[in-house]
């Protein structure tokens, strides 16, 4: 019996320490992470101050950027200038004092009405930031040629029809910009610049990829938006550097089957174009992680477009005849989608199946009732639901755990169910333009709501009052 009675002491003590130790541990833990948090607070704050300094030396002190409205009122700084911005000034001609500005590194002499460069530019050995869009040039001027340092040109929303060949010459260059002109082609001696990374020539008479596109070994961006391109060809493999295809609103019927060669292509743009299927080898673009095929023809995806487990964007929005691409679901690694302007009746069940997403946009369609489906959702933060036919603003939503923001502007929702307040982390509400005459005591009461819109709804003054002293703190419309 006495043994017995000191077995169950030492059981006793042990059993105590063990908890104590649980305790502690848990303890130490909580520690821990206050003590995380209060440094991430800490350097967030000191992050602050640093940006505010830097603010402050740019306003106050040397760093300090001065206002000019012409060349000549900058001419007295004209030695020690780093960047001149004169934009919008209606400037006529670029002087011929403008090589009295030796240190100048940045140029901005967008929209203005400018027609010619003076042949003593090319003396301004420091000048990389060139932006003359928005002026009256109708050729690209030869003196530019002369300046192989220059790294950045902006020839946007000019009328240039042709490029001098000899803007091969410009070896420094990494991006260039074209958009809005009047050009068909550029020369084949561009691809000579192998540090030319970015080419943006959207808005002009293109009707194929240039041929010296294939030959730039560092381009990384070609945006070729609002042209007349009507193929994406073999030869597109050749680009191995590309990342970012931009060729939306075109006429672009067929795409190779080489794109997938393209190893670091990680944005393509195909929408607004009559394409009906893509090549069977897209599903082999791994590095692909933004897809817009908005307002195409396209019907079904490639068997193998699963595998693109990079892919987070994806826009299928106005689909020719309101047809949701089949195969979409395959795709889990989604985190954003849009599927407005489809005339849905009903949110596709293969949305459901994707358990990742983060954002889904459905606004301005034909949806009048929400599937309770939805509860598979769990990691959805955004969901926009405006403009469709919603009576109510129904339960299943607070299915979403992790929602916070909330839009369901121009539909005709009379109610809102009171399971809405059980969201813990909602913080914006759109409800505009509906039919709402109350919202349920709960809503008032989100722990984390911050902004609430019930503009051009049916709310008496009293309701609309009361409201305001409910929620002093958060921002609210009518």
């Amino acid at each position: 019996m006495k043994s017995l009675i000191l077995l169950l002491t030492a059981l006793s003590l042990l059993a105590g320490t063990f908890t104590n130790n649980v305790f502690a541990g848990q303890e130490q833990k909580a520690t821990s992470l206050k003590n995380y948090k209060e440094k991430v607070k800490q350097n967030r704050e000191e992050r602050k101050k640093q940006r505010k300094l830097i603010r402050s030396k740019r306003k106050d002190g040397p760093m300090a950027r001065k206002n000019y409205n012409s060349f000549e009122d900058a001419l007295k700084d004209a030695a020690t200038l780093t960047r001149l911005k004169l934009k919008g000034k209606k400037i006529e001609a670029i002087p011929d004092f403008i090589d009295k500005f030796v240190k100048l590194e940045r140029l901005d002499l967008g929209k203005n009405n400018i027609s010619k460069i003076p042949a003593n530019f090319a003396s301004m050995k420091n000048l990389k930031i060139l932006d003359l869009s928005s002026n009256n040039f109708s050729e690209f001027p030869e003196v530019l040629t002369k300046m192989p340092w220059l790294e950045k040109i902006d020839f946007e929303k000019n009328a240039i029809k042709d490029i001098n060949p000899d803007i091969s010459k410009i070896t420094a260059l990494k991006e260039l910009k074209l958009a809005k002109n009047e050009l068909s082609d550029i020369p084949q001696s561009m691809a000579s610049l192998q540090n030319l990374s970015s080419l943006k020539i959207e808005n002009n008479n293109f009707d194929s990829i240039p041929g010296a596109c294939y030959k730039m070994s560092s381009l990384r961006t070609l945006d070729m938006e609002k042209n007349n391109v009507h193929e994406v060809p073999d030869q597109i493999s050749d680009i191995q550097g590309l990342a970012n295809l931009n060729l939306s609103k075109n006429e672009i019927e067929s795409i190779s089957g080489n794109i997938a060669k393209c190893k670091n292509l990680s944005i393509i743009d195909i929408s607004s174009n009559p394409i009906e299927t893509l090549p069977k080898e897209f599903g082999n673009i791994s590095t692909l992680k933004n897809l817009n095929i908005s307002q195409t023809s396209i019907k079904t995806l490639p068997e193998n477009i699963g595998n693109l487990k990079s892919l987070r964007d994806m826009d299928v929005a106005d689909m020719k005849d309101g047809i949701i691409p089949k195969g979409i679901s395959k795709i889990s690694s989604l985190i954003r989608i849009n599927i407005s302007k489809n005339n849905l009746s009903n949110l596709p069940d293969e949305i459901f199946l994707l358990k990742n997403l983060n954002m889904l946009n459905a606004r301005t369609n034909e949806i009048s009732q929400i599937n309770p489906k939805i509860s598979s959702l769990k990691n959805l933060e955004m969901l926009d639901l405006s403009g469709n036919k919603l009576k109510e603003l129904p339960s299943a939503i607070s299915t979403l755990p992790n929602l916070k923001t909330l839009k369901m502007t121009q539909n005709i929702i009379e109610t809102v169910a009171p399971e809405i307040s059980k969201l813990p982390n909602l913080s914006v509400i759109y409800l505009d333009n509906n039919r709402l005459k109350t919202i349920p005591d709960g809503i008032t009461s989100l722990p984390q709501l911050k902004v609430l819109k019930l503009r051009k709804n049916d709310f008496s003054d009293e309701e609309k009052e009361k409201l305001h002293k409910k929620m002093p703190n958060i921002k609210l419309s009518f």
